[in-house]
């Protein structure tokens, strides 16, 4: 039988998820950058560049061409999402047919279940929509992007939640962040682009280590940069 989330569960698992973020902090905090002998290593954050994380694989990266690489929301994330979803209105509907019988007792249920139904549906549409924006790579525009806009068309002005010049990237960054609850525990793997100023901008994160660490390695050699690969294992 699960478990019902209540307000402190959710609140406990909010603390864990911050208490991860710190032990992941602290063992940045032990990591020598200097062994990449880059300046800019040095100045890096090697802590968690986005908190959080997923145990399966949320991203795969797809060669467009010789000049273009994009990563896309896995088959996995896409049914992850789409779970919260059929979940939710399935639960929405139940409580407007309750609704619509007038069972006496039972009427005044179905307002929680349609707002319950309700809560997944907008997880799940949330989780779809966020995880769908096309991450692009394009040497042609020659601009790395985050965003549902095609700066193909449009670069100047674009409302793309990250748009960076490629020769503005300096290397790839590959670290891991411990992810633990009361119920389950993993590692997540950041695969994130270093700038010249040392600041980073996350591309994917998630649960595969063969699979991020092999985009790497493929987008370091599509770039020409170096792979800066912090990971255990």
């Amino acid at each position: 039988m699960s478990k019902q989330l209540t307000p402190m569960s959710f609140l406990t698992k909010i603390q864990e998820r911050i208490e991860a973020m710190k032990v992941s902090l602290e063992r940045s905090s032990s990591f020598d950058p200097t062994r990449f002998e880059d300046p800019i290593a040095s100045q890096t954050a090697w802590g968690p560049a986005k908190g959080g994380g997923a145990n399966f694989k949320t991203h795969r990266m797809e060669v467009v061409s010789d000049t273009r690489i994009k990563f896309k929301a896995s088959i996995g994330m896409i049914l992850f999402s789409g779970v919260f979803f059929v979940t939710g209105a399935a639960v929405a509907i139940g409580g407007g047919i309750v609704g619509m019988m007038d069972l006496g007792d039972l009427a005044g249920a179905n307002y929680f279940l349609i707002v319950f139904g309700a809560i997944f549906m907008a997880a799940g549409g949330f989780m779809y929509y966020s995880s769908t924006p096309p991450i692009v790579f394009d040497k042609e525009a020659n601009v790395f992007w985050k965003g549902r806009k095609d700066t193909r068309k449009e670069v100047e002005g674009s409302r793309v939640k990250h748009l960076v010049p490629l020769e503005e990237i300096h290397a790839i960054q590959l670290i891991s962040e411990h992810v633990s609850g009361s119920e389950s525990s993993y590692y997540s793997y950041e695969l994130n682009v270093v700038l010249k100023d040392a600041s980073r901008i996350n591309v994917i994160d998630h649960g595969k280590l063969t699979s991020i660490r092999n985009d790497a390695e493929a987008l370091a050699h599509f770039l020409n940069i170096p792979l800066w690969d912090a990971l255990h294992g």
